[in-house]
């Protein structure tokens, strides 16, 4: 049995129960994201089973978790898309603003 990481399983993002709801929201109706997994206080999405891989993004309530963040560009996600001009165009048009400038 090897002690290695061999990949990346997935990212877990905590937030408010107020909060809950619209980042839900942004997630599956502003990126289409099709969710995995639901329950009400937690989603799931999953990418490359098809590929023998299966990476995750959850989003889920935890009560320990109050207040806005202090530091509000503490986490960036980078999704996979085919096209990052089409897309960034796509997601201004459903309103997203960029912090700066998509890029490969």
């Amino acid at each position: 049995m090897s002690d290695r990481i061999t990949g990346l399983a997935g990212v877990l993002l905590w937030t408010t129960p107020e909060r809950f709801p619209a980042m839900r929201r942004f997630y599956v109706e502003t990126l289409g994201l099709a969710p995995r997994s639901e329950r009400p206080d937690f989603i799931s999405f999953a990418w490359g089973a098809e590929a023998g891989m299966d990476v995750r993004l959850s989003v889920s309530v935890h009560h320990e978790v109050q207040g806005a963040a202090r530091d509000p560009l503490r986490v960036m996600l980078n999704l996979g898309v085919e096209d990052i001009h089409a897309t960034a165009a796509a997601l201004r048009a459903r309103g997203v603003e960029f912090s700066r400038p998509p890029e490969q």
